[in-house]
């Protein structure tokens, strides 16, 4: 027997329902697998939808930096409050410290 018989005869033996059943389930699995992988990483969003999102963010981070901004300017403030809070009380200990005497 030759090779090429041999290869043959295993051909014509082979389960063919069984392999063509499972490579059909294998494909739809395979399929099923993208669609999941593709969902999950966001790539199946229609693009009016990530451009919303995407402004939103945008809105969201302006009034963020915006906050920060203010808050900066509001520290500023206290810290300037805190060091006239801080003279006043040295200037009213002196006075204390000088009427003692």
């Amino acid at each position: 027997m030759t090779t090429f018989q041999a290869l043959a005869t295993a051909a014509t033996s082979a389960p063919w329902p069984t392999l063509l059943a499972g490579g059909l389930v294998t494909g739809l699995l395979t399929g099923a697998g993208l669609v999941f992988r593709a969902i999950l990483t966001g790539q199946l969003v229609p693009r009016s939808v990530l451009q919303d999102e995407k402004d939103r963010a945008d809105k969201w981070e302006a009034a963020w930096r915006e906050s920060e901004t203010r808050m900066d300017a509001l520290d500023g403030r206290l810290s300037a409050i805190a060091e006239g809070t801080e003279l006043n009380a040295q200037l009213l200990q002196s006075m204390v410290n000088r009427a003692r005497r």
